[in-house]
């Protein structure tokens, strides 16, 4: 009997001490259940649960603070209001929780990084961190997780107007939203369905997705948050595709939709009424949306022969043109300092824990250090190719719409000096028939022309400058004066050369390479046919000879037009961008 119950007591310790190594920390219901209330889209249930435990709290262990600060970062991630201000926190729960083997915190937190730098348009680290975090829930099978990660993924690419990446997530987070059987995710995956169907421009399949996003969100008690902007979409579709009938059916008249009304009427050609709604969404957007709008406004007004409110409009229009410029700029600075304190923070953090290794022996000391200079080397590559990739599609985009906008400028310049010629005729004939309204009509339209002509003179000035600037370089006067010895270019001229020419080109680097994909010897090529450098001096100049310069020409000729050519088309080619 003894012997017996030796045994049972040793396999009840031994059990006891497994459970206890097995299980995780015994955290606060109200925390669990508000996390829990967040994965399943019911925040406000979250709210009052975090609510509740913040109120009583009084002493909490280290893991169990964690678990708190995590909620709460999840509750400020659900409402869209994280912010860099978040990072450390964040970094520090991140380093944590992967010590801590909690993968489905960890990739919470990883998550939320990734949102952070999608605030701040860093695109690419965005990708990285939320691919990270995909990578770890797919690790731990959490499928609610990886709902969320798939929607963020998605909107990241969506945001640098990378389309066809986003699909594939989108397509995912309306699965998994299917297959965890969450309405509220559902009909929110919907709406987003119409948006992958408007990428493909399968019509009967958006508005299938919209309807159904409708449904599924009256069905809910939030319905307020989804159902008006499926509504909006839907209306939307309904007016590009000229289904102005059925747009009409389904439309409210409320603040939403005051942009669908207005292209609804501009489409219909009721110019009173576009108006009207057109002044209506004057100070709603910024930037890109409020030039759209001042755009319009002018047009319709000139359309109708209200020649002082157009031209006021036109004055609005060039002055939101340089705001939105300027603002974008500031955009860019704050990315930078944003950029540049996550930076310094993760120095510190990487020099707090050197200083710690420095106690340990030298060899492990050597071999930790090497470790990380190869993980930071890899990193800062990788970082750069994920920046560059998003920043030539942002510029291609960029690219397109300037030159529509420059050959635009030309063609209205060319009519406003006709129209100006003519009206300075029809000026002089009335002002010899003492027709004092028709002179002030006149006068006001020759005005009007003439600020639109100062518009486009000064866009060009502004290249006929940035080429007069280059033309004093170091490196174009060598390119241009002859010389007894091979002419070297470094690195940072040809890159300094690249950007000036980007800059006086409308962005040639950007449109070439949208054009084929091109070597770093073939755009060199291009940037030297640019300044007008013969063959000869282009082989001396890139360590080629002139054969494999005229063949590199032929080479790039079939790749942009997929057409045989000679080397001279290549040149006429180039030279017309």
């Amino acid at each position: 009997m003894t012997i017996r119950r030796f045994t049972f007591l040793l396999i009840a310790t031994i059990a006891l001490f497994l459970h206890a190594c097995s299980s995780g920390p015994d955290y606060p219901t109200e925390l669990v259940q508000a996390d829990s209330a967040y994965m399943q889209g019911r925040h406000v249930r979250g709210d009052h649960l975090l609510a509740a435990y913040q109120a009583g709290t009084i002493d909490e262990t280290e893991e169990i603070s964690n678990y708190r600060h995590l909620v709460e970062l999840e509750k400020a991630y659900m409402h869209d209001q994280l912010s860099t201000e978040n990072l450390p926190l964040i970094n520090r729960l991140c380093n944590y929780y992967q010590k801590e083997k909690a993968t489905d915190k960890y990739a919470k937190a990883l998550l939320f990084i990734g949102q952070v730098f999608s605030q701040i348009h860093e695109y690419p680290t965005a990708v990285e961190y939320a691919l990270r975090a995909k990578t770890e829930a797919e690790n731990c099978k959490d499928n609610r997780l990886l709902c969320l990660i798939n929607r963020e993924l998605g909107d990241i690419f969506f945001d640098q107007r990378s389309l066809n990446s986003c699909v594939p997530y989108y397509k995912a987070y309306y699965c998994f939203a299917v297959a965890n059987n969450d309405t509220l995710r559902m009909a929110h995956g919907a709406h987003l369905m119409g948006r992958v169907y408007s990428i493909e421009n399968a019509i009967d399949s958006i508005i299938f997705y919209y309807k159904q996003s409708i449904a599924l969100g009256a069905t809910l008690p939030q319905k307020e948050n989804i159902v008006p902007y499926a509504m909006q979409s839907l209306c939307d579709i309904y007016i590009q595709t000229e289904q102005f009938d059925k747009a009409l059916e389904v439309m409210p008249r409320n603040e939403l939709n005051d942009g669908n009304w207005a292209y609804w009427h501009l489409g219909q050609e009721h110019t009173d009424s576009a108006i009207y709604y057109f002044q209506k969404l004057l100070g709603r957007y910024k930037w890109q949306g409020e030039v759209e709008v001042l755009d319009v406004l002018a047009r319709l007004e000139r359309q109708r022969g209200n020649l002082p409110a157009a031209l006021d409009y036109y004055e609005r229009l060039s002055a939101a043109q340089d705001s939105m410029y300027a603002q974008q700029k500031q955009e860019e600075t704050k990315r930078t300092q944003a950029r540049y304190n996550f930076d310094s923070m993760k120095a510190q953090r990487d020099r707090l824990e050197q200083e710690n290794r420095q106690q340990q022996l030298f060899i492990g000391l050597l071999a930790t250090a090497l470790l990380l200079m190869g993980a930071v080397a890899w990193m800062a590559r990788r970082y750069y190719r994920h920046k560059q990739l998003a920043d030539r599609q942002q510029l291609q985009l960029l690219a397109r719409e300037k030159e529509e906008q420059a050959e635009q400028g030309r063609r209205q310049q060319a009519e406003n000096s006709r129209k100006l010629s003519a009206l300075s005729q029809e000026l002089a004939e009335a002002r010899r028939q003492n027709d004092a309204q028709a002179a002030h009509r006149i006068e006001l339209e020759t005005n009007m022309l003439a600020l639109e002509n100062q518009r486009i003179e000064a866009t060009q000035q502004r290249r006929d400058a940035l080429l007069a600037d280059l033309q004093q370089t170091e490196v174009y006067q060598r390119l241009k004066l002859p010389s007894q010895q091979p002419l070297r270019i470094s690195d940072e001229e040809w890159a300094d050369l690249s950007q000036r020419l980007d800059d006086i080109y409308d962005h040639l680097s950007q449109r070439l390479l949208a054009l084929a994909r091109l070597s770093e010897t073939e755009l060199r090529i291009c940037y030297l046919l640019k300044l007008h450098v013969a063959p000869a001096d282009m082989a001396d100049i890139l360590f080629k000879t002139k054969a494999a310069i005229t063949q590199a020409r032929k080479r790039m000729y079939y790749k942009f037009t997929n057409i045989r050519g000679t080397a001279e088309q290549l040149d006429e080619l180039i030279m017309e961008l």
